[in-house]
């Protein structure tokens, strides 16, 4: 479970249920705390729910603010600190394996606030400056009509996948995307 200076600070369940993905760092990272100071934490442990088994450990450079796993509980995804992401890495691996780059900056990710996978695994849509739609797969964008604007900080789709709901401006979009 990491050292006893680490604590978590983020966590998702795979749509499947059966994997939890929890973010642990250290304090001493986080805070400075003196007793802690000697501990680099920052790592991901994923789970086997039915099992109660740790099944991978994940060490990350980036601190982190987001964590999931991917449908086909293959791939852990992560939105690094300050809103950057997503980023996906192999489970079996901890490699890297596709992230969203910032289309203006080479120093920095893509941003990203939040990130939904359809039910059927077959879309994403990550909540950014505006709402975005993305086949899966190859993440190409699916364009939408009127994707709404500035720091949409929660996408979620309805358990068809027909409809996708953001928070924008402080209101709720609902956009009919299949």
């Amino acid at each position: 479970m990491g050292s006893p200076t680490t604590e978590c600070r983020a966590a998702g369940i795979s749509p499947s249920g059966k994997l939890l993905a929890l973010y642990r760092v250290s304090r001493g990272r986080v805070y400075g705390h003196a007793d802690a100071m000697h501990d680099d934490t920052n790592l991901v442990e994923v789970w086997d729910v039915d099992a109660g088994t740790l099944r991978t450990t994940i060490a990350l450079a980036d601190m982190l603010s987001a964590v999931g796993v991917d449908p086909a509980d293959g791939s852990l995804l992560v939105t690094r600190e300050y809103a950057q992401g997503p980023v996906a890495y192999d489970l079996a691996t901890g490699a890297e394996q596709w992230r969203f780059d910032d289309p203006w900056r080479t120093d920095r990710l893509a941003e990203a606030h939040a990130w939904e996978f359809s039910p059927d695994g077959s879309l994403l849509a990550v909540g950014r400056a505006s709402t975005a739609l993305y086949d899966a797969a190859t993440r190409t964008e699916i364009p939408l009509a009127e994707p709404g604007g500035y720091q949409v900080p929660r996408v979620r789709f309805s358990a068809d996948g027909a409809l996708l709901a953001s928070a924008e401006h402080g209101a709720c979009v609902v956009r009919r995307v299949r």
